[in-house]
C-alpha cells in the first residue's frame, strides 16, 4: 500500500514535459485513494556527481560538495513543482556503480532511509485504513 515513482535524477528535465500531466493525475488519483505519502526516488545521483566534478574541476572539495547539494536541491524543487509532493518524500539514490571510489553521498544510508520512509508510509496507510474500517463488538 505504497506509491513509489522512480525517475532519473541526473536528467535535465527529470520528467518528460509531455508526461508531467500524466504523473500529476497519477499523484492526484493516488491521494484520492488514500495514498498520501507518495515516495519519489531519483536515481543516478552518481551521474549527477560526476557531472558536477567535470563542470567544476577547479573547485575545492568543500565547494564541490556544496555545488552538488545545490544541484540536488534544484532537481528536488523541479519534482515538487511538477508533482506537488512533499520534499521529505523525495530521495536520491545511486543505482549504477561509479568508477570513482570516494563517493560524496553515503549510498547505503540513502537507500536505507528511503526504504524506511516507504515502509513507514505503508504502515501508516494500513493503520489508518484498519482504524477507519474496524467494527468492534462488545
Amino acid at each position: 500500500h505504497s506509491v513509489i515513482l522512480v525517475f532519473d535524477g541526473s536528467s535535465e528535465d527529470i520528467i518528460n514535459p509531455d508526461e508531467i500531466q500524466f504523473y500529476r493525475d497519477l499523484v492526484s488519483l493516488s491521494i484520492q485513494k488514500g495514498h498520501t505519502d507518495i515516495q519519489i526516488i531519483l536515481t543516478r545521483v552518481d551521474v549527477l556527481e560526476d557531472l558536477a566534478f567535470k563542470r567544476q574541476k577547479n573547485m575545492k572539495k568543500d565547494e564541490i560538495i556544496e555545488y552538488i547539494h545545490s544541484l540536488k536541491d534544484k532537481q528536488i524543487e523541479k519534482v515538487i513543482e511538477y508533482l506537488g509532493v512533499k520534499r521529505t518524500n523525495i530521495h536520491f539514490v545511486e543505482n549504477y556503480l561509479s568508477e570513482k571510489i570516494d563517493n560524496i553521498i553515503e549510498i547505503d544510508y540513502q537507500i536505507l532511509k528511503t526504504l524506511n520512509e516507504i515502509i513507514s508510509s505503508a504502515e501508516n496507510f494500513l493503520v489508518n485504513y484498519y482504524n477507519k474500517n474496524t467494527i468492534c463488538c462488545f
